[in-house]
């Protein structure tokens, strides 16, 4: 089944089997409910077999540019027209370290275009990019001042910035526990790092952003038990499968549409470009073990490396 047809129809599966599914007793309800997780896992299935190469050769031809080991000729006007279409623009870029490489690629890309290094100080003390045009950084001491909007304008340059969100966390309060203190997600046993974003989003023009997958749970390296409490089964007879679903639909979700909505409601000046930008799939230098991980799930086969499939599992949802 393509992409285009999929949509439609599980958007009309949904919609007829709410208005069933409310006039119905309990013991119907259930049965309906069986009969239509099974049409959907079908369904989702037959996408994935008949998608999951064409996202790999993107996937791989992503890595071809960023890693030179294929060349393009349009390159150069490419990245001279970006230059000219963000004249004195704000681009903030929030989300995990998938979401600071992806700026780093920005900044390699735009560094031809700059009269200074556009070295970065990590994802933790990111601060703001100056870029393209020929603008000459003022200082306060010994900081650069932060360019105003008249310069950018008059220099034909714009500001590229990151703020590291694991969980794109939207408390308005910069003082909040989350942004402060050491957090240890609940769920997986991870650390978490959010900063403070919404301040420098109601100032932007043009935001990407990422949620990246969530880790495995600590438990699944000490036990081996992907079956976490309270976790229904979505997918029969595949257990890391049905982990990472019911991580993306009671944690991943849940925060990313948070996030989005607070981000609807900043009330800011100016509307941004919201740009939602996808996760890199693991071993993404390794397409032939990436490719065998998923593939070896969706023909029946045993899985040698459970932690990609989840985490795989998540970012290709």
């Amino acid at each position: 089944m393509r992409r285009s047809r999929l949509v439609p129809f599980l958007a009309l599966v949904v919609l007829v089997v709410v208005g069933l599914y409310l006039c119905m007793p309990s013991r119907r309800q259930a049965a309906l409910k069986a009969s239509v997780d099974l049409i959907l896992d079908q369904a989702i299935l037959e996408h994935l077999r008949a998608n999951v190469d064409e996202v790999y050769d993107l996937q791989d031809s992503l890595i071809c540019t960023t890693s030179n080991r294929c060349t393009t000729d349009n390159t150069s006007t490419t990245v001279a027209h970006l230059c000219t279409a963000l004249i004195g623009k704000r681009v903030l870029f929030i989300g995990p370290e998938t979401t600071y490489y992806l700026h780093t690629l920005w900044l390699d890309a735009l560094q031809p275009y700059t009269n200074r290094s556009l070295a970065c100080n990590g994802p933790q003390f990111c601060t703001f990019h100056h870029v393209c045009g020929n603008a000459t950084p003022t200082y306060k001491g010994r900081i650069v001042k932060f360019p105003h909007q008249d310069e950018l304008l008059a220099t034909n340059s714009c500001i590229i910035r990151y703020v590291r969100s694991y969980t794109l966390h939207a408390a308005d309060d910069p003082k909040d526990r989350a942004y402060t203190q050491p957090i240890v997600d609940d769920f997986t046993g991870v650390r978490v790092h959010n900063a403070y974003w919404l301040r420098q989003a109601r100032y932007a023009d043009m935001i990407v952003l990422n949620h990246g997958p969530l880790p495995a749970p600590v438990s699944t390296y000490e036990t081996g038990n992907w079956t976490f409490p309270d976790q229904p089964t979505y997918v029969d007879g595949a257990p890391v499968v049905n982990a990472a679903v019911h991580a993306t639909l009671t944690r991943f979700l849940p925060s990313t549409v948070r996030a989005l909505h607070v981000l609807a409601g900043l009330g800011s000046k100016k509307r941004p470009v919201v740009v939602w930008h996808g996760s890199w799939l693991m071993d993404a230098g390794c397409p032939d073990r990436k490719k065998r991980v998923l593939n070896d799930w969706l023909n029946g086969r045993s899985v040698g490396d459970p932690w990609t499939l989840y985490y795989n599992t998540q970012g290709f949802w």
